[in-house]
């Protein structure tokens, strides 16, 4: 994709991130070894990338306690 931003997430470490929103063209890549804690949002969007051999760990909670989802493509 062109145009869209980098959401990277590096091997061996440990992120705590909330929501990613991502946007048309966004690539979000979470590399071998990454735990990423959160959940990912795209809305009214195309041409996105996830991908990578990381872990998206959707147990993150919202502040106000209302109900998450890993990932939501609308």
């Amino acid at each position: 994709p062109q145009g869209g931003r980098l959401h990277y997430f590096q091997g061996g470490n440990f992120y705590n991130v909330g929501t990613i929103q991502l946007t048309g063209g966004d690539v979000l890549w979470i590399e071998a070894g990454a735990w990423v804690r959160g959940h990912v949002v795209a809305t009214h969007c195309a041409d996105l990338v996830i991908g990578g051999g990381g872990v998206l760990d959707g147990s993150w909670q919202h502040p106000r306690g209302l109900p998450t989802r890993p990932i939501v493509l609308d």
